[in-house]
């Protein structure tokens, strides 16, 4: 025997109200209920200070626009930062983690170093000079973007000597690998507003 569906549509919506399957001994109906969520959010009227549903059209209570109280909640938000700063008094930059890593390579960039990594997610940027006094192969560097508050960022560099091919020794001459990411970082502050 083989069992068949019917669908019974309620008047009200288009979703089956319940199922009924024709069994031996007369039918056997399942019921299902169905649970619409609406994603509702309350806000709050910027005249009365009621709380109101942002669907409504206008304020029960006072009959102001809700348009216009959404409008206000909006410009109440923290605003993402677009560009990247410095301030010279805490000698941090002010700006997103991406912002900061783009910075970062900018100012790389800028002397014709190579990139070798950058990565936003954990901040750092990682980067090769040319010859340099100590060492043939140049220099590795790299430098680490931390955040120390919200949208706040202080940045380190460290660097050493490369050691390759026939090279035997590289020395690192008064301070030079450091001095090179430095010279990195000292270009970032040049570059941010």
């Amino acid at each position: 025997m083989r069992r068949q569906l019917d669908w019974h549509f309620s008047r009200r919506a288009v979703i089956p109200d319940f199922f009924s399957f024709p069994c031996r001994q007369g039918s056997l109906t399942l019921s299902l209920i169905y649970i619409v969520r609406i994603d509702m959010a309350l806000i709050e009227c910027s005249e009365c200070s009621r709380q109101i549903s942002d669907k409504a059209e206008t304020c029960p209570g006072c009959g102001v626009p809700v348009a216009v109280a959404i409008e206000q909640d909006m410009s109440q938000l923290p605003q993402t930062p677009t560009v990247a700063h410095y301030n010279l008094e805490t000698d941090t930059f002010s700006g997103t983690m991406i912002l900061m890593v783009k910075l970062a390579m900018r100012a790389v960039q800028e002397f014709g170093w190579k990139i070798d990594q950058a990565n936003e997610n954990i901040g750092m940027v990682t980067f090769q000079t040319g010859i340099s006094w100590g060492s043939w192969s140049g220099v590795s560097c790299s430098l680490n973007i931390e955040e120390v508050f919200p949208n706040t960022f202080r940045v380190s560099g460290t660097g050493k000597q490369n050691l390759r091919g026939g090279q035997i020794i590289a020395l690192n001459i008064g301070g030079e690998a450091q001095s090179k990411a430095r010279k990195a970082i000292e270009q970032m502050k040049q570059f941010a507003v």
